[in-house]
């Protein structure tokens, strides 16, 4: 058996085989790292050398274009140098045809409508042809004289807003404008004007020359300005349509609220002694709100939602309420003076448009005096015209006349606007200070009435309207408060009506001038309660507006089952009914609300006692 190495021998030949790995495994790596590096240094190498390919095949098209280039431009050079003769000739051909073109144009000018104008910077002319004279007056000798220059016929008011456009017509590069302004023409007639302006540029940007063309637009002017007017009066016209629509929702509630107010004061008065001072303030307010049932009615009059009833009227008495009711509203440094040379004089008119007539023109003189205060001067005289007093009246007749004139001490009108007093929508006031309806409408009013309003004013001094309206003769006696009882029964009424505080007031109103009362605020209900009990009732009284079944709707149904039945209708307003269409529905009274006990008493009676 051969002999086996020792331990010890093997340990030390495995130490040196490892060595020998690590040793071999470093030179390997070694090795590869230079291969990689090697293969670096090639693929370096073919890159440079196909760039140095590609940079010699681009310096030899560089060059081949150069000498292209080179071969073309002297071809170029000899092309330019054969267009330059050309273009000589061709431009001493434009600057003769440019000529022919500015003697026709200079023709053409002459007969122009407008004005075509070319000048310097400073608006001094070189040309300014046209219709220069019938447009300003002046010739064009004078402008081109500076006798006047442009600018200075100018109107003043309109020159500061087109001042900003001259500055920059002297200093824009390649300024436009159009504006339009007025002229004073020779002889100091006013024109307007709408003109076209640029200015014209030297090589650097700077505006040389300013040229355009001006035309007279004047007519236009005005017709633009009636068709505002027009478009104004259509916008006037819709919202007075508007406000009729409203009036007619508002009158209705709005009587219905004054009918609970005059009901129940004339109730509460029926139970105050005559000597106690409430009973006063009482009568105030059911004045007030007779008043104010007066005021409805204009407003419906004036929407047209009611036509205007005119009769015999003594003017007096208009001017004793109206003054009374101002006094209270006015401050006291305007002292009222009333002067009534004749209290019988009579005329035919609507009482609440006089009366609107007569407190719009006291407004006004009021407004005139609200610094200052001063005099108010209310009179009223009867006159006799004959054709030489109405010769400065253009839409007077010869005749008599009642005379109503309201005098101021206030500031005056201008003269410049006295023209334009009874122009609609005109006023001098602001939009805070407008309260009236305007001098246009009290025009319409008196115009309506045959009558001419005319104004005498100096200011500082003060202002006069006098309305002069055609007398009538008529025995009219004054109005006086009637101390004969109110009519009264005990038959039975079925009272209808959808507001529950005028159905109470109804109730006891009717209670108190001795008649049996079934109330209800339901039409329904009353159409079930006259079906109940029809035999027994002797009158319907019934509002007209309600939900459900209408009084005229009600009034049908209840001729249906009794058609001998009395009916009287109440209303504060409906377009849908009027008084003929109630009696067509077998309906014999119509009322309007507000009612007084006094009026609906004898109403009562003269139904009943026609039946």
């Amino acid at each position: 058996m051969p002999n086996r190495p020792s331990y010890k021998a093997l340990k030390q030949r495995v130490s040196v085989l490892e060595k020998e790995g690590v040793e071999r495994r470093r030179q390997e790596k070694a090795l590869l790292e230079s291969a990689r590096r090697l293969q670096l240094a090639y693929d370096q190498a073919i890159i440079y050398a196909h760039e140095l390919n590609e940079e010699i095949a681009e310096r030899k098209r560089a060059q081949e274009a150069l000498k292209k280039a080179r071969d073309t431009l002297e071809e170029r050079v000899e092309e330019r140098t054969a267009a330059l003769k050309h273009e000589i000739a061709e431009r001493k051909r434009v600057e003769d045809a440019l000529r022919e073109s500015e003697e026709l144009y200079r023709s053409f000018v002459q007969s122009f409508q407008g004005i075509a104008f070319r000048g310097r910077i400073d608006f001094t002319p070189i040309f300014f042809h046209g219709a220069v004279e019938d447009i300003t007056g002046y010739t064009e000798g004078e402008f081109a004289k500076g006798k006047p220059t442009w600018n200075q016929i100018i109107h003043p008011d309109d020159f500061q807003s087109i001042s900003e456009s001259i500055k920059k017509i002297g200093s824009v590069p390649n300024y436009s404008d159009e504006r339009e302004y007025r002229i004073i023409r020779k002889g100091g007639d006013i024109r307007w004007v709408h003109e076209f302006i640029q200015n014209v540029c030297d090589g650097t940007g700077k505006p040389i020359l300013v040229q355009g063309a001006i035309y007279d637009v004047t007519d236009h002017k005005r017709a633009q300005e009636e068709k505002s007017k027009l478009e104004a009066a259509l916008q006037q016209a819709r919202k007075m349509e508007a406000l009729g629509t409203l009036a007619g929702g508002i009158a209705h509630e709005f009587n219905n609220i004054l009918w609970i107010i005059i009901g129940n004061t004339e109730l509460a008065l029926y139970q105050i002694p005559n000597k106690d001072e409430a009973r006063q303030s009482l009568e105030e307010v059911l004045k007030a709100c007779l008043h104010a049932e007066a005021v409805v009615k204009q407003i419906l009059v004036f929407s047209r939602q009611t036509e205007a009833e005119k009769r015999p009227l003594q003017i007096a008495e208009v001017v004793e309420e109206g003054l009374s009711l101002l006094r209270a509203s006015l401050p006291t440094t305007i002292e009222i003076r009333k002067k009534i040379a004749c209290p019988s004089a009579a005329i035919v008119a609507d009482p609440t448009q006089i009366h609107q007539v007569l407190i719009n023109l006291c407004t006004n003189a009021a407004h005139a005096m609200r610094e200052e205060g001063g005099v108010l001067e209310v009179s009223v005289v009867d006159m006799e015209l004959d054709a030489d007093s109405v010769a400065q009246y253009p839409d007077l007749i010869p005749g008599s006349y009642v005379t109503l004139s309201v005098s101021d001490t206030g500031h005056g009108i201008d003269p410049e606007i006295m023209d334009r007093i009874f122009d609609p929508h005109f006023t001098t006031k602001g939009l805070a200070e407008v309260t009236g309806m305007g001098l246009a409408v009290i025009h319409g009013i008196v115009k309506n009435h045959r009558g001419v309003i005319a104004v005498q004013s100096e200011q500082g001094k003060g202002t006069t309207f006098h309305v002069f309206l055609p007398r009538v003769e008529s025995d009219i006696l004054p109005k006086t408060k009637t101390s004969e009882p109110f009519p009264r029964g005990n038959e039975r009424i079925l009272f209808v009506d959808d507001e529950k505080a005028v159905v109470e007031m109804g109730k006891k109103t009717l209670e108190r001038l001795g008649y049996e009362v079934i109330a209800t605020t339901s039409s329904t209900e009353a159409l079930e309660t006259f079906r109940a009990h029809h035999a027994k009732l002797d009158l319907v009284i019934t509002d007209q507006t309600m939900p459900n079944i209408t009084g005229g709707m009600l009034a049908k149904k209840l001729v249906g089952i009794r058609h001998d039945i009395p009916i009287i209708l109440c209303t504060g307003y409906s377009e849908l009914i009027t008084k003929k269409k109630a009696e067509a529905l077998g309906i014999q009274a119509f009322l309007m609300k507000p009612l007084v006990t006094r009026d609906l008493a004898t109403t009562i009676r003269r139904v009943l006692d026609k039946g």
